[in-house]
């Protein structure tokens, strides 16, 4: 990853950061079909990178810029045999931030727009059959835009509280099949995060923080006619957290956490990709985490 240093004009310098990223991948996979002892391997490369820039002004307003781009390795072949290409990603991205001076809390703005395609559709074709159904082809392309607002709020030296909303317009742009113009699966127009952080007195317990939060996670389609929705679900959360510096000067940068997630042990449908074909969410989760930053 590459991140070049800006060089604006001196009454500039030091408002101005930007930075590029450039990642490399290559991915092989290995399929045999069971039923006629077929094989076949898929092997492919790309080159994806990142780009942004952010300006910085004295009032604490910083606007920014960012662009991306991401490729994931799809399996299958069409009718013709020929291994399918990744899906390509494109992300655009464009904000505002304000943090006040001297302050620890900060307000993020963002707006947002990614594109997808190779996105595997339905062969035009009716008399291409694969396995007694529909080959497929990747002609499909679908997008996403959203709108995010978070805000990380110091209201005392004890307590910080973090909140974020989310809402997110998807859409099949391209398709042989009757989900063209509809909204995508599993994705939830709305989400909204809160959580809440209190780090106790050194006078009661030095380095002890307890923290607790509610997610929101919106209704999403379970199918591609978008004729029903997987259910909205609120989710609690909580966390215990020690700084292990308390204990030894010599292990400053080390942090002990306590995590729970789905702390009621709430059963909830996570997302549907068809009539008969619905995941549930994780049940409650507890994990033990430790931390070093130096």
């Amino acid at each position: 990853m590459m991140k070049p240093q800006p060089s604006p004009a001196p009454a500039d310098r030091n408002r101005v950061a930007a930075t590029l990223g450039l990642r490399r991948d290559w991915s092989h996979d290995d399929s045999r079909l069971r039923t006629t002892g077929l094989s076949t391997r898929y092997s492919d490369e790309a080159t994806t990178g990142r780009a942004g820039a952010v300006y910085l002004f004295d009032s604490g307003l910083a606007p920014y810029v960012s662009y991306a781009t991401s490729f994931e390795p799809v399996n299958g072949v069409d009718y013709y045999n020929t291994p399918f290409k990744p899906t390509e990603g494109r992300q655009a991205e464009i904000g505002i931030e304000y943090q006040p001076a001297g302050s620890r809390s900060m307000v993020t703005l963002s707006a947002y727009e990614i594109k997808q395609k190779n996105i595997t559709t339905p062969d035009p074709d009716p008399t291409h059959l694969c396995d007694g159904r529909q080959c497929p082809v990747q002609t499909g392309a679908a997008r996403v835009r959203g709108l995010e607002l978070e805000g990380n709020m110091a209201l005392s030296e004890h307590v910080t509280v973090v909140a974020s909303a989310t809402w997110m317009d998807s859409k099949v742009t391209k398709s042989n099949s009757t989900d063209l113009g509809k909204e995508l699966l599993r994705v939830p127009r709305r989400t909204y995060n809160l959580w809440v952080d209190y780090r106790l007195p050194q006078s009661v317990l030095p380095g002890l923080s307890l923290g607790a939060g509610l997610r929101h996670i919106g209704s999403s389609y379970g199918d591609t006619a978008n004729a029903y929705r997987s259910p909205s679900i609120n989710l609690i959360d909580a966390a215990i957290r020690y700084d292990m510096s308390y204990l030894n000067p010599a292990l400053k940068g080390l942090k002990l956490s306590l995590n729970a997630s789905n702390l009621t042990g709430k059963e909830y449908v996570a997302s549907c990709s068809g009539s008969a074909s619905c995941c549930f969410g994780a049940r409650r989760l507890v994990s033990v985490n430790m931390n070093s930053t130096w």
